[in-house]
């Protein structure tokens, strides 16, 4: 589990952060790297590159990336995602939220990869808002602590996907923080990056977000009983909220639940990815070489 000076450390990072770029030093070549990829219409849309590993090399630019939901990405944004050579699009979504806000994986030249569940399975429906800060916080925890097993087939396809090594690979789900969160986390863990660079690039979020453009315009009518109408918007006066710190009230990240599922069942993040997606040491060491540099 990670000790508290360590997830304060990593928050200083994250909270250190001056601008959506990295520094030159920080990437592999010496022009500075877009982190959060400034697209008209997009939120959260990161690039996992430049990352530096334990034994000092770094996760490649311009290969893995993270994301919001796509509902309001313009043309533009379309164009320039299909110069981006993403290949893989891996929606992490339930089907109720998907059949409102679908991809559109086509029109950047990636194939579409989902996995049906419903809201009610995992509880996306809860609306925590009004709840007392420790109900949040057991809610929060049990989502968290769930997703390793819950979501394994979509983390399976993700890592399956990066080790076909047929071009980007994209990850998303509504905010691009949670179950995203946990899949990047998985995947920077797997290519040997520090945790407190991972819960780093985690709290990174928070600035990265632009919640307005996570949330389609719709006719509640054309989507009856669908609890994801909720997580959209029904008129143009619709307020959306801002995005808010990913931590409990004491400060742990919420993400130190999942590592903490992780370590006590599995011990380590390898040891889950085998016994749990299928994926071992070989594939590890193939992740290295494809993204590592």
């Amino acid at each position: 589990m990670i000790r508290t000076r360590t997830l304060l450390a990593a928050m200083a990072i994250a909270l250190s952060i001056p601008s959506v770029q990295v520094t030159a030093r920080e990437a592999p070549s010496t022009q500075a790297r877009e982190r959060v990829l400034s697209l008209e219409g997009g939120s959260n849309f990161r690039d996992l590159g430049g990352y530096a590993t334990a034994d000092g090399r770094h996760v490649r630019w311009g290969a893995i990336y993270r994301s919001a939901a796509m509902p309001a990405l313009t043309a533009a944004d379309y164009q320039r995602l299909a110069r981006l050579n993403i290949r893989s699009d891996i929606d992490l979504r339930s089907q109720e939220e998907r059949a409102i806000v679908p991809d559109q994986a086509d029109r950047f030249g990636a194939r579409y990869y989902a996995v049906d569940y419903t809201m009610a399975r995992d509880n996306l429906n809860y609306d925590p808002k009004d709840s007392d800060p420790e109900k949040r916080a057991a809610y929060l925890s049990s989502l968290y602590s769930a997703w390793p097993v819950s979501l394994a087939p979509q983390y399976r396809i993700l890592f399956e996907q990066l080790l076909a090594d047929r071009g980007g690979v994209l990850v998303h789900c509504s905010a691009g923080q949670d179950r995203t969160g946990v899949a990047s986390a998985l995947v920077l863990a797997a290519l040997g990056v520090p945790r407190a660079t991972i819960l780093a690039d985690y709290h990174l979020t928070t600035q990265a977000r632009r919640p307005e453009f996570e949330r389609a315009l719709i006719d509640p009518a054309k989507y009856p009983g669908n609890p994801a109408v909720a997580l959209n918007r029904t008129s143009a006066s619709d307020s959306v909220p801002p995005a808010r710190p990913l931590h409990f009230a004491d400060g742990r990240s919420y993400l130190e639940a999942t590592f903490a599922r992780i370590d006590s069942q599995w011990g380590s993040v390898e040891r889950y990815l085998d016994a749990e997606l299928g994926i071992d040491a070989v594939d590890i060491a193939r992740l290295k070489r494809l993204y590592l540099e």
